[in-house]
């Protein structure tokens, strides 16, 4: 279900605007609509896919996001896809390197063993 609650903890947590995000959702204030106002969304438990649609390339978050039940959840959900996963792969890489450094080391230690166990 829809859980419009989402909307305000990523207006809060990216520190955007209601007043931008209202002019995304529906244009200028001049724009002959009736819903514009960010109240739209409170109470609401169903929303149309075009709706849907909108605020995810607002927020550019996925969609699914507006389906989870409570604020820990989209909290993890954001922290998991996040902007920083070129930072995230760097990271990854890093530490490949250098576990890869450390079983060349360590098997360079066990030829060594092996030579003078076969020498003994």
């Amino acid at each position: 279900m829809f859980n419009p609650d989402v909307i305000f903890h990523l207006l809060d947590n990216n520190a955007q605007r209601r007043a931008d995000l209202v002019k995304f959702l529906w244009g200028t204030p001049d724009t002959p609509n009736n819903h514009r106002s960010i109240t739209y969304f409170i109470s609401r438990q169903n929303i149309t896919s075009d709706m849907l649609e909108k605020l995810s390339a607002f927020f550019d978050v996925p969609m699914e996001i507006f389906f989870l039940d409570d604020a820990d959840e989209v909290q993890d959900f954001l922290a998991s896809h996040d902007g920083n996963s070129a930072k995230q792969i760097d990271l990854l890489n890093k530490l490949l390197k250098e576990k890869e450094r450390v079983i060349g080391t360590l098997q360079r230690h066990i030829d060594l063993l092996e030579k003078l166990d076969k020498s003994n």
